[in-house]
C-alpha cells in the first residue's frame, strides 16, 4: 500500500499549496506597493501574507513529503519530485529569513535585503511550481486516469 494523503480519493498535496503560492505572490506584490505608497499598513499586511504563508506551507510540504515517498525508487518521476521538493523547502527557508529579519517591526518598511531575498524566494517558488507541474501534466503523478476514487488504488 502507498502512503499518501487523500481527501475524498483526491490528493491533499495540490489542494493545499495554492494557500502559500497566493499568500507569498501577494507578499512580494505588496512588498512593490510599499515601496511605491510607503504606507505601514501595507508593509503590516505584506508581513502578515509571509507569515501566514509559511505556516500554510508546513502542512503543504507535509502532505508532498508523504507524496514522494509513497513514490517508487524506480518512478521515472522520482528525481523531478525530490528537485520540486528541495527548492520549495528552500522557497520556505528564504521566506522565513525574510519574515525573520521584519518581525521586529512588521509595520515598518523593512531592510531592502529583506525585499530582496522575498523575490528570490518567489521566483524559486516559480521554478518549484513549474517542477510541481512537470511532475502532474509530464510523468501523470497523482492523477488517476480509471476515475476510481477509492484510497487504494493507483
Amino acid at each position: 500500500m502507498r502512503l499518501s494523503v487523500r481527501l475524498a480519493g483526491h490528493p491533499l498535496h495540490p489542494m493545499l499549496v495554492h494557500f502559500p503560492i497566493a499568500l507569498w505572490t501577494g507578499g512580494v506584490a505588496l512588498d512593490v506597493g510599499g515601496l511605491v505608497m510607503g504606507r505601514e499598513w501595507i508593509w503590516l499586511l505584506s508581513f502578515g501574507c509571509y507569515a501566514v504563508g509559511l505556516a500554510a506551507a508546513v502542512l503543504a510540504v507535509i502532505a508532498g513529503f508523504l507524496d514522494l515517498v509513497a513514490l517508487a525508487h524506480s518512478d521515472p518521476a522520482r528525481d523531478v519530485a525530490v528537485s520540486h521538493m528541495l527548492v520549495m523547502v528552500t522557497t520556505w527557508m528564504l521566506f522565513l529569513v525574510s519574515v525573520i529579519f521584519r518581525a521586529s517591526s512588521p509595520a515598518m518598511p523593512p531592510p531592502m535585503w529583506t525585499i530582496a531575498v522575498a523575490i528570490v524566494a518567489f521566483l524559486a517558488m516559480v521554478f518549484g511550481g513549474w517542477l510541481g507541474g512537470r511532475l502532474v501534466y509530464g510523468y501523470g503523478v497523482a492523477v488517476n486516469r480509471r476515475g476510481d476514487t477509492r484510497e487504494d488504488t493507483k
